[in-house]
């Protein structure tokens, strides 16, 4: 297979090239500055124990040299410094247990015209990568790569797509023309070994100078003028990573055509667009069960749960499923983004999803059938096996108090609808709350709204659509307002077709805050007219006391979040001695202050545990017995000399999770007030 290069491609590979030879030349001439500091100050030594022998003067000549070797140590010991990937969490796959694989995957490697994987290990991640151990003469010797494939990544795509994604990975190293990122990748990691990977040269530093407390001074002399080197090289980082991620993200383009020539287009973009879905299913069986270590539950198999929620979520979403698996567009992926903000991230690795399947696209290449839809799982010889021999290696870091139970699928399934029906929404809202907070309003006011409307005027498509626009205005205002307060490097940014270059920024963010007010005033008038509507439906079935209640708790729900919030803040202040040294005195005043502080959070834990039937199941048996602890006891932090690091505990978890269970409070009335508006709409 031949793919011819884009220019794009052409032009960040010269830009790299011209990054990786600056960059030869300052080391270079680092490297002649420092052999000549060496033999200069070596000479000096020498004339010193020459002119004046005694120990005090090859004292000072040894130091002198020293200078020299460790400044010549620290710019040559990238040569002997290699990266090693950790394999640890993963399983070597052998030929002779999976023959189906093996030869499914070196049939993918003769097509893409590479090398076939050395080795092939398996994890539990949603995702699979070409990798090796590398060391600077990586660039000069030749290196067989390893295959790392995620069993998670195998449960969400069929095997065509599963082909596009291998096939994604070999073309990497498809093609002579690719060798250069190779190289930019080494420049990176040698520059970075120069600048954070100095444990080595500490510790020689350190023992020289346990020899002489002489040979201080000299190494201190060392050190200043390595972070003078080290100020340099900071900048060639910065420099030649801007130029390798352009690069980098050229060739993430040049791999996906190589995968839509070998897999499909097709098959390649409709697995592409369900990663996110996949990986966000695994994340929620891994929250899942760590939630249950503390009570001793687990699985003999993780995989066959995260295709559950798969399912769950595509039907949540009303995502259309073939054979299990949800065919997702590119306009599912950006169903609620309505910012129209666009700038290039010139620190991103990968293009974002949209770019690349536009790309794609863009190829115009004719679409291949995935004719048996068999998920990439099935290539393996025993796949319910392999599941449970992942499930028990993700398992080995994990402690239980006891022998864990093992949850069924039945049971997992049941636990994981009931989860998910404290977050879901009755489809009657039509969506307009999944993403609206209903703000504090006079509900005095507002059963006197004078806007007539319908039930079924309520929740239209307009209305939800309007929410939406706000939230992307809203989204594009803090991004604009980040360029502005935090100096973002950016040239120019497109916003809603208009190219726009930064020191318009400031009229664009007034324009934008116009709009968003505009929004926000029709939004909160609907609110009020959906109040008073329903309201009247309330008073038809007599349950107007109750509506009004629910929307009043809600209230007092936002007043507390918004106090805890204050709260949090300040005992974040208050505490904040804790992370330096400070004078005991200071210590105890400190203390003092924060007292109406700690007060004020054991009022608001004293509420929680009052509604505690509202939080089951979130407040754990660890953090209660934190809690209590901390409400029932004057804690003392300090004694006059040292902190009780027992009682710091306890105020620090508790400091921790206010927000988390105010968050949790306020999302629970949320959903009561809810779901009792929808029970008016359905009787």
């Amino acid at each position: 297979m031949d793919i011819k290069v884009s220019a794009a491609f052409k032009k960040q590979t010269a830009n790299a090239i011209t990054a990786i030879i600056l960059f030869i030349v300052v080391y270079l001439l680092l490297i002649v500055g420092a052999i000549f500091l060496t033999l200069l100050l070596g000479s000096v030594g020498i004339a010193l124990i020459l002119l004046k022998p005694s120990i005090f003067t090859l004292v000072i000549g040894v130091g002198l040299a020293s200078v020299g070797a460790f400044i010549l140590f620290f710019l040559f010991k990238f040569l002997f410094n290699s990266h090693k990937v950790d394999n640890s969490n993963s399983i070597e796959l052998k030929a002779s247990d999976e023959p189906a694989l093996f030869n499914f995957i070196n049939s993918i490697a003769d097509e893409v015209g590479t090398q076939k994987p050395k080795r092939i290990f398996l994890t539990s991640d949603v995702n699979a990568a070409v990798f090796y151990n590398s060391s600077f003469w990586s660039m000069f010797l030749p290196v067989r790569k390893n295959l790392r494939i995620g069993l998670g990544l195998m449960q969400g795509v069929t095997r065509q797509e599963f082909k596009g994604i291998l096939a994604h990975e070999f073309g990497h190293f498809s093609q002579k023309s690719m060798k250069v990122g190779s190289y930019v990748y080494q420049v990176n990691r040698v520059i970075y070994n120069l600048l954070y990977e100095n444990n080595g040269l500490g510790n020689a530093m350190e023992k020289w100078t346990a020899i002489s407390s002489y040979f201080k001074f000299f190494v201190q002399i060392a050190v200043k003028i390595i972070q003078g080197i080290q100020f340099i090289l900071g900048k060639m980082y910065a420099f030649v990573n801007l130029k390798y991620l352009a690069l980098s993200r050229e060739m993430e383009f040049h791999a996906d055509e190589v995968a839509a020539n070998v897999a499909g287009a097709n098959n390649f973009s409709s697995g592409l667009l369900r990663l996110h879905l996949v990986e966000h299913a695994q994340q929620a069986v891994l929250n899942h069960y760590e939630n249950l270590i503390e009570k001793c539950i687990s699985t003999t198999n993780f995989f066959t749960k995260q295709h559950f929620v798969i399912e769950y979520l595509s039907r949540e979403n009303g995502y259309n499923l073939l054979n299990g698996l949800p065919m997702l567009t590119l306009s599912d992926l950006g169903k609620y983004n309505r910012s129209k903000l666009n700038f290039d991230d010139q620190w991103a690795s990968h293009p974002s999803t949209p770019d690349r399947i536009k790309a794609i696209e863009n190829l115009n290449l004719s679409l291949l059938p995935d004719n048996d839809g068999v998920l990439a799982i099935n290539l393996f010889k025993d796949p319910k096996q392999v599941q449970e021999m992942c499930t028990l290696k993700m398992l080995t870091a994990v402690t239980y108090v006891n022998e864990p139970e093992q949850e069924t699928d039945a049971a997992f399934e049941e636990a994981y609808d009931q989860m998910m029906q404290q977050y879901i929404f009755s489809k009657k809202f039509n969506g307009y709350y999944d993403d609206h907070k209903i703000e504090i309003m006079d509900l005095t006011v507002a059963a006197k709204h004078d806007t007539e409307l319908s039930v079924q005027d309520l929740f239209t498509p307009e209305m939800v659509e309007l929410v939406y626009q706000k939230n992307g205005i809203e989204a594009d205002i803090n991004s604009l307002s980040d360029i502005v307060n935090h100096g973002y490097k950016v040239k120019s940014f497109d916003y809603d077709g208009t190219k726009y270059d930064i020191v318009s920024v400031t009229d664009l963010l007034l324009q934008l805050k116009a709009q968003f007010e505009t929004h926000q005033t029709a939004i909160k008038k609907h609110d009020e007219a959906i109040y008073a509507t329903l309201r009247k439906v309330a008073v038809k079935q007599h349950k107007e006391l109750v509506y009004e209640e629910h929307y009043q708790l809600l209230f007092e729900a936002e007043k507390f979040y918004k106090s805890n919030l204050e709260l949090f803040t300040g005992l974040q202040d208050a505490f904040a001695f804790l992370n330096d040294v400070t004078p005991n005195a200071t210590i105890v005043a400190n203390l003092e202050k924060a007292k109406p502080l700690e007060q004020s959070l054991k009022e608001a834990y004293q509420f929680l545990l009052q509604h505690r039937f509202l939080l089951q199941n979130i407040i754990s048996s660890d953090l209660h017995k934190s809690i209590e602890t901390y409400l029932n006891n004057e804690l003392t932090y300090f004694d006059g000399e040292k902190y009780n690091e027992e009682n710091l505990d306890h105020l620090i978890v508790c400091h921790r999770n206010i927000m988390y269970l105010t968050s949790q409070y306020y999302s629970k009335r949320r959903k009561q007030l809810l779901d009792f508006k929808a029970s008016l709409l359905e009787a």
